[in-house]
Parts: structure tokens; sequence; C-alpha cells
């Protein structure tokens, strides 16, 4: 697998889902098994690397989205 960095169009998410602008992301030893193409599931790709991290939620849809706006939460793929 060969990375890259690039620049996507921001997603349009819908009811009950919110955005996510991340904070802090770890590489553990299952990103990089992942990326070397030995990890027990690969995903299909062309994919993202990552399985958790940490960030504020800047935007959401929803009837509850407005409980989470601004808070910190963590992420997991």
């Amino acid at each position: 697998m060969r990375l890259s960095v690039k620049e996507l169009p921001r997603p349009v998410h819908g009811s009950g889902e919110v955005r996510i602008r991340m904070t802090m992301s770890p590489i553990n030893p299952s990103d990089l098994l992942m990326i070397q193409g030995k990890y027990g599931k690969q995903p299909p790709l062309p994919c993202i690397p990552g399985f958790e991290g940490v960030g504020v939620v800047e935007e959401g849809k929803g009837i509850m989205s407005w409980r989470v706006l601004g808070k910190r939460v963590a992420v997991l793929n």
C-alpha cells in the first residue's frame, strides 16, 4: 500500500451524524499492520488509515446534535 496526503471535499453528513475536528490521532501497531497489508481484516482500498483519535464536534444534524456541539469526543473506527 502506498500512502499519500490529499485534500478531500468536506463530506455531507446526514441526520444523526456529526463532523469532528480531529485534534489527536495516535499511530498504533494495528495501524502500521493495516498499512502493510498484514492486519487481520483489511478495509477496501482506497482507505483512510487510523483506528482511533480525539476531536471536537464542530457541526451536526439531527434532533440531539445540539447536545454534543463543542464537546470533546473519542473516535473509534
